[in-house]
């Protein structure tokens, strides 16, 4: 968050909200009066903006929206699904916000259903350990590929047929926005900036999280490192964070896979 007063030379202080709104649990009227001396606000999703309103009552008046750039270097052309073999891929830093363990347990709900498919994870971070543990511990066997640091993501995301984004949290989502990019549909949690990124039924399916904190925590999750609250786009309010169920998933890639819901992006 930002300081307050002018910078060094008298300087004009310019502050970029992407995330820290989410997470900072400072006294609100001290981040107010910081905020109420930064001369411009910048938002990276209409969402970091309502965060600012509702959690510290900034004037949406003063917060412009500039959703994250994107440099193009991933094909627009993607694959039809396959018929022989439905791939999931998820990417992003292995911590707990992320809901990652959610994509393992719906993906052992599919395989239960006899659907061919399998879930590709690029990423690393410190709940690698625990997600390898849980692969194992469900069965996952070779249905489960741990890809580490992917260089080359526009291969990654031309290799699936869909892109799981279960995070919690997420201001924007940088990954769904490259996923878009690479004509990757989407399922992702219907919070915070996921669904300014992802058309609900067109691109991708955004879904309502209901799973308490404390039953995802069960899944092996450590229970630091989460926000106190997130922006709920459909009642346009702060609340407690929420995880998706396995089963929500489950049935969301079960619907792009048998293709009722998606059209094809071109």
């Amino acid at each position: 968050m930002p300081a307050g007063g002018l910078g060094r030379g008298g300087a004009r202080l310019v502050y970029y909200e992407r995330g820290a709104a989410w997470v900072r649990d400072e006294p609100r009227q001290a981040i107010r009066r910081n905020l109420d001396t930064t001369d411009r606000i910048f938002c990276n999703s209409r969402a970091a903006s309502r965060m600012l309103a509702l959690k510290f009552d900034v004037p949406g008046t003063r917060c412009s929206v500039i959703y994250n750039p994107l440099r193009l270097a991933v094909q627009t052309m993607h694959p039809a699904p396959s018929v022989e073999r439905f791939r999931i891929g998820m990417a992003g830093r292995m911590v707990p916000v992320k809901g990652m363990v959610i994509g393992l347990h719906a993906l052992r709900m599919l395989l239960d259903r006899g659907a061919p498919v399998e879930l590709e994870i690029a990423g690393t971070g410190p709940e690698g350990a625990m997600l390898r543990d849980t692969a194992r511990r469900l069965g996952l066997g070779q249905a489960v590929m741990f890809r580490g640091v992917v260089k080359e993501m526009a291969a990654f995301y031309r290799g699936i047929d869909v892109f799981l984004c279960p995070s919690l949290r997420e201001p924007l989502g940088n990954v769904a926005v490259e996923a878009g990019a690479a004509g990757c549909p989407v399922v992702c949690t219907a919070v915070d900036g996921l669904p300014e990124v992802v058309a609900d039924g067109v691109t991708g399916i955004c879904i309502r999280p209901t799973l308490a904190a404390a039953d995802y925590f069960l899944m092996g999750v450590h229970k630091h490192a989460l926000p106190s609250l997130v922006y709920d786009p459909g009642s346009d309010a702060l609340r407690a964070p929420l995880a998706l169920t396995p089963e929500s998933v489950a049935a969301a890639v079960a619907e792009r896979r048998s293709g009722c819901l998606l059209q094809e992006v071109d």
